[in-house]
């Protein structure tokens, strides 16, 4: 699935996906945060991000999502979650530094052709889309070799060089885990408030060790990343009813109308009210 995204001004909560997803950005330039750590992404970057890659962004910026799904390829057995960085410093790939594979020349051809098949839906355009997601494969071959070993006379950024153990990746998973269901509760619970040590609470954990941990994973303190659980919400329903702010405030968990326009002025860039009227 290939689409559209824009950020302006605003902060994009952390995320992940079980689907591999490439970012290409055509104008503007943003903070990412991948994985707790900090980059500064512009136009003409591409973002390669596998599954449990804890994903955030804040700036201006308009880019091309292509979300994959890992089976893509299997009719043809090309790995192709393998072919996406293990290291986290290889999947941010810069116009200024990345010109000896052609990933980026790959990705400014390819995405915005993809858009345009999906988008005319010709007789065979389905085919003509996986065609270009090979294309866009063979260049993740040609750039995972820059710094992988070879294999099978395929140079390919294996588990194998992936400085994690096997246990360290199931640590992970259960650590991905253990998230979700605390993302679910707060989705069932939005209205309700919650504080850090309640939150610690449902995972079993020490309040101390689970600000850690959510800090450690999430790249944010638990209360910041609640406050922009709630907004997210609130923009949802800022689009889609006609809800005043006061309703929409009891519907997101915030005090008051007040609380949900202080908190979201600082995670959206704007007021709830210049929010609604932008869409109007």
């Amino acid at each position: 699935m290939l689409r559209g995204g824009v950020v302006a001004g605003r902060l994009v909560a952390p995320h992940w996906h079980a689907f591999m997803e490439i970012l290409y950005f055509l104008e503007g330039r943003v903070e990412l945060t991948l994985n707790a750590a900090r980059h500064r992404v512009a136009a003409g970057d591409a973002v390669l991000l596998n599954g449990m890659d804890i994903h955030a962004m804040k700036g201006e910026a308009s880019f091309l999502v292509l979300e994959i799904d890992p089976g893509l390829t299997s009719d043809i057995r090309l790995p192709l979650r393998q072919l996406f960085p293990s290291k986290d410093d290889r999947k941010v790939v810069r116009l200024q530094e990345e010109s000896t594979t052609g990933l980026l020349a790959v990705l400014a051809e390819q995405m915005p052709a993809i858009a345009d098949v999906y988008d005319s839906r010709s007789p065979g355009f389905e085919l003509d889309i996986r065609g270009r997601i090979y294309l866009i494969a063979a260049a993740l071959v040609r750039y995972s070799a820059t710094s992988a070993p070879l294999v099978d006379g395929v140079r390919l950024d294996l588990p194998d060089s992936d400085p994690r153990t096997a246990a360290d990746i199931d640590v992970r998973r259960r650590d991905i885990a253990r998230l979700e269901d605390l993302l679910a509760y707060l989705r069932e619970h939005l209205r309700e408030p919650l504080t850090s040590r309640e939150a610690a609470r449902l995972l079993n954990y020490d309040e101390s060790y689970f600000c850690r941990f959510f800090k450690r994973m999430m790249g944010m303190p638990f209360q910041r990343y609640l406050t922009l659980f709630r907004c997210a919400r609130a923009e949802e329903l800022l689009r889609s009813t006609s809800l005043s702010v006061a309703e929409i405030a009891r519907h997101t968990g915030f005090s008051s109308g007040s609380h949900l326009t202080a908190s979201y002025r600082r995670c959206m860039g704007v007021t709830p009210a210049e929010e609604r009227a932008g869409r109007a």
